[in-house]
């Protein structure tokens, strides 16, 4: 019987990838007016970006606060360096701050917990388990949680704000890792759970959602590995996780 539970956040517990979305197309919006019928193809800005953001992702972590902007900013001086165009100080600090705008906690406002997570975790609680946030970024997770009201669910000592996830890190976290189980819409923290021998359920977004971001990695063959569609599954198919 499983009776401690970790929980990823972002894109499990509540969207995150619309306020990136978001912020993504008023920087196009604003590349568009400013570099005029000059701009490059969709298709090459958006690659341009998302090499950039791969970039600093692999080099400081997902959550960590500048990469996504510094993405932008990179992709504005690309595109300006094959154009032959001077780089203009006033347009970086305009895309960065378009970029932070999915670190700017007000861009949750009148967002909800995604479908099911309430019930689900009210239900976990019932059953007596005992419930913890991994989660990876910087201090600004801490905002969420409060914002959500999360602490109804995971006292302040469970909750675990990272740069980097590992198996070892994991293990940690846990105390038997034969009663635990890692939550997760991320393919990449299901390799992180098997890899730490603790049991995975794996909800991915609804394709509507996803990104690039989702698919990092094989889906893993392992007796370890559960996939369900959606949180209420997961309470529905709690006592055979």
């Amino acid at each position: 019987m499983i009776e401690e539970i970790l929980f990823d956040m972002d894109n499990t517990l509540f969207l995150t990838n619309i306020h990136y979305d978001k912020a993504m197309i008023e920087s196009l919006q604003f590349m568009s007016n400013y570099f005029g019928n000059k701009l490059p193809s969709l298709e090459y800005v958006l690659s341009k970006q998302r090499e950039f953001d791969f970039e600093f992702h692999k080099k400081y972590g997902y959550g960590i606060k500048g990469r996504f902007s510094s993405s932008i900013v990179k992709t504005y001086e690309e595109i300006s360096k094959e154009l032959k165009i001077s780089i203009d100080e006033t347009v970086r600090e305009v895309l960065s701050e378009i970029g932070e705008k999915p670190f700017d906690i007000n861009c949750y406002n009148g967002q909800d917990l995604m479908p099911g997570v309430e019930e689900t975790l009210d239900f976990l609680m019932q059953q007596g388990c005992k419930l913890k946030l991994y989660t990876k970024g910087t201090n600004y997770q801490y905002e969420k949680v409060e914002f959500f009201n999360l602490y109804r669910w995971f006292k302040k000592e469970n909750i675990f704000v990272v740069s980097r996830k590992t198996a070892d890190d994991l293990k940690e976290k846990v105390s038997e890792k034969e009663k635990a189980c890692f939550v997760s819409d991320s393919l990449g923290d299901a390799i992180v759970g098997i890899k730490a021998c603790i049991k995975v359920v794996h909800i991915p977004l609804p394709e509507i959602y996803k990104d690039s971001w989702d698919n990092e990695g094989e889906v893993p063959e392992s007796d370890l590995y559960i996939r369900l569609n959606n949180m209420l599954e997961f309470k529905a198919n709690y006592h055979s996780v």
